[in-house]
C-alpha cells in the first residue's frame, strides 16, 4: 500500500517535467489584413515589417504562425523554428501573400484567432502581432454583416476581455486608412474625410446617420455594398467610399496602444520600437583567452520602466557553454553590463577563433540582438579552468581539504567570539586584575632585601609591636579618586592598608613585606587634622594587626575612603554587567506564521532583494542577494537558509521572505527569535530593522533592502552629470 504514493508521485514528476520542457519558447501569432484597403502599404510591410518580425522577434524554440483574414480567416503557415533556415522559409512565405480581396471582416479574423491560439499548448507563452488599418467591411455571407454598431462594440470587449484573461501579449500594427474615403467610428464620430473635403464639422449630418442606421461597414446610399475602388477613386456617382473603423474601439478595450505606420521608408529600429527589445552589445575582439573566461555583454534599456533580465543559457551550437546564471536589473533608460562565465568545449582548437553565441534569458525574454560573433585567441592555458578541473586529483583534493579547513576554522573563530561576550568580558577584566596584582606582590617582594625601614626581624619581635616610626603618620587622600588606583600600585596597597584599619583593628590578609616595603621609604601616613598615628605590627603569619585609636576623626576619613573604593568597585562590575543585559521582550509572543501558505500575486513582476546583517562582513559576493518574482518566497536564518545569518548561529529557516509582485513581507516561522515583535507577519518589511535575539541571548539586527547593482548606480550618477 506504501508503494502507491511513490508509484503516482514519480508519474506526476515525469509528467510535470515533459510540461516544463514543452513550456519552452512561444507561439507567435501574426494576423494579417489581407484586404485591398492595404494594397498601397502592402510591399513596405511584406519587405519589411514582416521580414523584421521573423529575424528580430522571433527565436529559436518559438514556432511562428501566419494567419490572414479579408472576406475570411485562412491559416497560412505554421513553422517552428530550430535553425535559421527555418525563418528564411517564413520569409519566404510572405512572398505568397496578396492582398486581393474586396472585404475586411475584422472580427472574423478576431475571432478565428481566438479559437486557433485557444488549442495551442496553454504552457507556452502567447504573443499576437495584429496588423490591419482597422476597417470593418464584412460580406453578406458573414455572421457579422448585420451587426449594428452596438453589437460589434459588445462583440470586441468580449473577445478582449478572454485575451486578457489569457494572459496574451498583444501588439497592434495599424495602417493608415485608404485615401479619398470617409471614415466613421463606432460611435458614430468621423475619424477620415477624403482630400479636401474639410473636417468633420462640415460634414452633413446623414453622414453620421447613414453609418448607424445601416450595417457597419456599409457604403452610403447607391453603393452595392462592396468596397470601392482599391485605390481610393471617387465613384461615379461623385460620392466616396465610405467605411467603419473598429481598431479603436479595440485598443481600448484590450489596453494597449497601437503602433502607426511610419511614414515613407519604415526606419531599421521599426520592430525594436514596437517590442521595446533590450539592445546587446557584444564585444568585437576579446583577444587571447583561455578555454574558460568572462564574456561582457552591454545592455541597453530603450523604455522608460525597469527591466530585470537573468541571463540562462549561452549556445554554441548545440552546447551550452555558460557556467552559472548571471542576472542584471536595470532603470528606465539605463545602460549595464552583464559578465557571463564562458568554458568552452575541448573541440574548440586553440589559435584565432570566431565564435557565434546564442543568448537565451529566463523567460522567454527578447533582446535584440539575440546572436553575435566574437573573436578572441584561444590559448591552451585558462586559469579558470585550471582552478575548475585541477592540474590533477591529488592538488584538487588538497585544495578541497584545505578549504575545507579554513571554513572550519572560520566557524570557529566566529562562534567563540559571538558566544556569552559579556561573560567573556568581565573574565577577562577579573583576570587582568589578578594578574596585576601578582606582578605588584612579586616586584614588591624583589625590593624588601637592603630596606631599612622596618628594623630587623629581632628588633619586631622583642618588643613586640613595631610601629611605622616616630615621624610617620596616617594620611588618607582627601578625595576618593586618589584611591582608585591612578597612581599605580602604591595606592592599591594604600587603599588595602586604610581598609583595614578601618576595621577598628581586625587582621588583614595582606603580605607583611608588601606593606613594609612599600611605606618604608620618604612619603608619610597620617590623618588630617590629627597627630594620632596608626601603629601596626607584622606578625609569624606576615599579617598586619593594627591598633586601636580613639580618634573617631581618623576612623571617619578611613571609613569614606573604603565606602568610595567599594562603591566604584560596584559601579566598574555594573557597567560590565549591563553590557550583557538586554531589554526585557514582551510576555506575550504570537505563534509561528503558516509555512506552508501561499503568497499572493498582486502584480506580475520580479526585484532584486539583499540581507543586510549589522556586524556582519559584505564581503560575499552576491551571496545575500537573490531575485524574487512575484508569488515567490525564501527562507532568512542559519544553516542552508537562502538570506543567511552567520554572525551568530542561529536554526534554519527562522523566518520567511514574501513578495507578492508589489510589497515584501517578513512571515516569522520561529517567534521564540523576535522577542521584539508582536506580529507573525510584517508587511512591508523592506528598509526596517528587526532584532533577532540567538538562543544564547546574543542580539543581531538585520533589515532587508531593494537591491542595486553598483555598476547602475556609478552609470544613474555618470549621466546625471550635465556638462
Amino acid at each position: 500500500m506504501k508503494k502507491v504514493p511513490i508509484v503516482f508521485l514519480s508519474m506526476m514528476l515525469i509528467l510535470g517535467s515533459g510540461g516544463f520542457a514543452r513550456a519552452e519558447g512561444a507561439d507567435i501569432v501574426t494576423l494579417m489584413d489581407a484586404s485591398g484597403t492595404i494594397l498601397p502599404w502592402f510591399d513596405q510591410i511584406n519587405d519589411r515589417v514582416l521580414s523584421d518580425i521573423a529575424k528580430k522577434f522571433v527565436r529559436t524554440g518559438d514556432t511562428f504562425h501566419l494567419i490572414s483574414f479579408n472576406s475570411r480567416a485562412n491559416l497560412e503557415i505554421v513553422q517552428p523554428v530550430v535553425t535559421e533556415a527555418d525563418v528564411s522559409r517564413i520569409v519566404s512565405r510572405f512572398m505568397l501573400l496578396y492582398p486581393i480581396g474586396q472585404n475586411s471582416d475584422f472580427l472574423s479574423g478576431l475571432q478565428y484567432t481566438w479559437q486557433y491560439v485557444n488549442s495551442l499548448d496553454h504552457q507556452r507563452q502567447k504573443i499576437v502581432i495584429i496588423i490591419s488599418d482597422g476597417i470593418f467591411n464584412p460580406p453578406p455571407s458573414s455572421q457579422f454583416a448585420h451587426y449594428t454598431n452596438e453589437q460589434v462594440s459588445a462583440e470586441l470587449s468580449g473577445y478582449s476581455r478572454k485575451i486578457k484573461a489569457a494572459g496574451w501579449s498583444v501588439y497592434y500594427i495599424k495602417l493608415p486608412f485608404p485615401e479619398n474615403s470617409t471614415v466613421t467610428a463606432l460611435d458614430g464620430s468621423m475619424v477620415s474625410l477624403p482630400k479636401g473635403v474639410g473636417n468633420a464639422s462640415e460634414t452633413p449630418q446623414e453622414t453620421k446617420g447613414s453609418a448607424s442606421e445601416t450595417a457597419p461597414g456599409a457604403v452610403t446610399a447607391g453603393d452595392t455594398g462592396s468596397k470601392g475602388p482599391a485605390d481610393g477613386s471617387r465613384k461615379a456617382d461623385g460620392e466616396y467610399p465610405s467605411y467603419t473603423d473598429i481598431s479603436g474601439a479595440f485598443s481600448d478595450s484590450i489596453g494597449i496602444s497601437p503602433t502607426k505606420l511610419p511614414d515613407g521608408d519604415i526606419p531599421l529600429n521599426f520592430v525594436d520600437s514596437v517590442f521595446d527589445l533590450p539592445e546587446i552589445t557584444f564585444p568585437e575582439d576579446l583577444g587571447k583567452t583561455g578555454y574558460s573566461f568572462i564574456l561582457p555583454l552591454g545592455i541597453r534599456n530603450p523604455v522608460e520602466g525597469e527591466v530585470n533580465l537573468e541571463l540562462s543559457a549561452v549556445m554554441l551550437g548545440n552546447v551550452d557553454v555558460l557556467q552559472k546564471h548571471a542576472f542584471i536589473r536595470l532603470s528606465g533608460r539605463g545602460k549595464g553590463t552583464i559578465r557571463a562565465e564562458i568554458a568552452l568545449p575541448d573541440t574548440i582548437e586553440t589559435g584565432s577563433q570566431s565564435l557565434r553565441f546564442s543568448l537565451k534569458f529566463a523567460g522567454n525574454a527578447r533582446v535584440h540582438p539575440q546572436d553575435g560573433t566574437v573573436r578572441m585567441q584561444v590559448t591552451g592555458f585558462s586559469p579558470l579552468l585550471f582552478l575548475r578541473r585541477g592540474s590533477s586529483f591529488a592538488y584538487a583534493l588538497f585544495l578541497i581539504v584545505l578549504g575545507f579547513a579554513f571554513v572550519v576554522l572560520l566557524l570557529i573563530l566566529v562562534i567563540r567570539h559571538t558566544s556569552f561576550p559579556a561573560h567573556r568580558a568581565l573574565h577577562a577584566v577579573q583576570a587582568e586584575a589578578k594578574e596585576d596584582a601578582e606582578k605588584s606582590q612579586q616586584s614588591l617582594s624583589d625590593r624588601i632585601p637592603g630596606r631599612d625601614s622596618v628594623g630587623p626581624a629581632s628588633a619586631q619581635t622583642t618588643a613586640g609591636k613595631a610601629p611605622l616610626g616616630p615621624s610617620r603618620e596616617l594620611k588618607p587622600s582627601s578625595t576618593a579618586s586618589s584611591l582608585t588606583g591612578t597612581n599605580g600600585p602604591r595606592d592599591r596597597d594604600r587603599e588595602e592598608i586604610l581598609s583595614a584599619a578601618a576595621a577598628g583593628g581586625t587582621q588583614k590578609q595582606i603580605s607583611a613585606d608588601m606593606a613594609a616595603s612599600r611605606w618604608a621609604g620618604s612619603e608619610i601616613l597620617h590623618a588630617e587634622k590629627t597627630d594620632k598615628r596608626i601603629d601596626f605590627t607584622v606578625a609569624k603569619d606576615k599579617t598586619i594587626v593594627f591598633a586601636k585609636t580613639e580618634d573617631s576623626r581618623v576612623t571617619d576619613e578611613v571609613m569614606a575612603v573604603k565606602d568610595a573604593q567599594e562603591r566604584q568597585r560596584r559601579e566598574r562590575f555594573e557597567l560590565l554587567s549591563h553590557a550583557a543585559r538586554r531589554d526585557v521582550p514582551p510576555s506575550h509572543i504570537p505563534a509561528g506564521a503558516d509555512p506552508d501558505e501561499a503568497v499572493p500575486v498582486l502584480e506580475n513582476g520580479a526585484k532584486m532583494f539583499e540581507l543586510e546583517v549589522k556586524e556582519q562582513t559584505r564581503m560575499i559576493g552576491k551571496r545575500n542577494v537573490h531575485l524574487m518574482r512575484a508569488g515567490s518566497k525564501l527562507s532568512l536564518g542559519g544553516g542552508r537558509s537562502s538570506f543567511l545569518i552567520f554572525l551568530v548561529k542561529f536554526p534554519g529557516r527562522i523566518a520567511d521572505i514574501r513578495f507578492d509582485g508589489k510589497k515584501c513581507s517578513l512571515a516569522i516561522l520561529k517567534p521564540e527569535f523576535f522577542p521584539y515583535e508582536t506580529e507573525n507577519v510584517i508587511e512591508n518589511c523592506v528598509d526596517r530593522e528587526f532584532t533577532l535575539v540567538s538562543d544564547r541571548d546574543y542580539e543581531v539586527r538585520v533589515t532587508v533592502r531593494e537591491y542595486e547593482d553598483p555598476v547602475v548606480k556609478i552609470n544613474r550618477l555618470l549621466t546625471s552629470i550635465r556638462f
